[in-house]
């Protein structure tokens, strides 16, 4: 896909990785199979798109690689073990490959969205989200309407994890209330 996506547009410079399904399911109970398939999707699909996007970033000695995780790869979520698994080890991914290419021009960073995408409103709606995360009430920054910020350990592997429905950010496990100006 990548060297296609080159051949008709041009050099990929950016590979945002936003790839998940949640595999709902205790795990005393859950289908193994179901949960083998949210792990293929949020994790090792993800690790096949940067592997591509690396092959052909680092001849040209540049490019920026985005792997989308979520607050429930630093949370636990009732029913969530395949999903919250996948995407703590995106975040560990996502880190041990930028260390793996720090050297060649490429910046590697994981991106932890609160957002109200259908995915998450089901899971505030089912009452699976722990309250502190749906009251959204710890950030380290305002971020301006649906902006993101980075910070230095953020484009060195870490993680950037943030909202865009009230503009907080949270880095790593850094945590301040945010205070409310509106």
């Amino acid at each position: 896909m990548v060297d296609h996506a080159e051949t008709t547009l041009g050099p990929v410079d950016v590979l945002v990785a936003n790839a998940a399904v949640l595999g709902l399911g205790s795990i005393a109970d859950i289908d193994p199979v179901a949960w083998r398939r949210t792990i293929e999707i949020d994790l090792v699909a993800p690790m096949m798109w940067n592997q591509a996007a690396v092959a052909v970033m680092r001849p040209r000695r540049r490019g920026r690689i985005v792997n989308v995780t979520s607050v429930g790869s630093i949370t636990r979520q009732p029913f969530g073990s395949a999903f919250c698994a996948a995407k703590a080890g995106l975040n560990q991914l996502t880190a041990c490959l930028a260390g793996d290419v720090a050297d060649d021009g490429i910046v590697v960073f994981a991106l932890s969205p609160a957002a109200h995408t259908a995915m998450g409103r089901e899971l505030y709606e089912n009452d699976v989200m722990p309250d502190e995360l749906g009251r959204r009430s710890h950030c380290i920054a305002p971020v301006p309407g649906r902006a993101v910020a980075a910070s230095r350990s953020a484009t060195s592997g870490g993680s950037l994890h943030a909202s865009d429905d009230d503009g907080c950010l949270v880095l790593g496990d850094e945590r301040v209330e945010r205070r409310r100006d509106r």
